[in-house]
């Protein structure tokens, strides 16, 4: 399970700890109390192939999806494996309609970790940087990518 230690002297800092998971596969961890494993890819693909492969993770029988962030916390687990592949990574976030940001499954986002003058209005999809703050990108791009999926417990 991925923890994360917050001290608050004023400000946050963390350190974070990556654990595979009991009912996680190789490779992937515990994503916060949610039931489910997060998993890194590092395939260079872009944000819709990146999208059918997280649906389609035939050989964990699983169907998962890109990442989708809630909170600080999620968001800082996430972080730990973008960082792991040293490159941004798709996310599970979207300009939906072309007109508001939205979580992939088209659920208002209630959680944003926006890079300085980021969003792009020009770009519609969002992947996030090393050090965890979301950037939008071309949905073309070709880069990693973040899934989650149910675990096996």
């Amino acid at each position: 399970m991925l923890r994360i230690l917050f001290s608050v002297l004023g400000i946050f800092s963390y350190s974070a700890l990556a654990v595979h998971g009991r009912g996680c596969e190789d490779g992937a961890y515990d994503w916060s109390d949610k039931n489910e494993c997060i998993q890194a890819f590092g395939a260079v693909v872009d944000q819709n192939a990146a999208r059918q492969s997280c649906i389609h993770l035939d050989y964990f029988q699983f169907q998962g999806q890109l990442v989708q962030p809630h909170s600080l916390f999620e968001n800082t687990q996430v972080a730990t494996l973008v960082k792991g592949l040293g490159q941004n990574s798709f996310i599970g976030v979207e300009k939906s309609n072309n007109v508001s940001w939205t979580y992939v499954d088209g659920t208002e986002l209630v959680y944003r970790n926006w890079a300085a003058g980021e969003p792009n209005p020009n770009h519609a999809c969002a992947a996030m940087q090393i050090d965890g703050q979301w950037r939008s990108v071309d949905c073309d791009t070709a880069m990693s990518f973040v899934c989650s999926y149910p675990d096996n417990k």
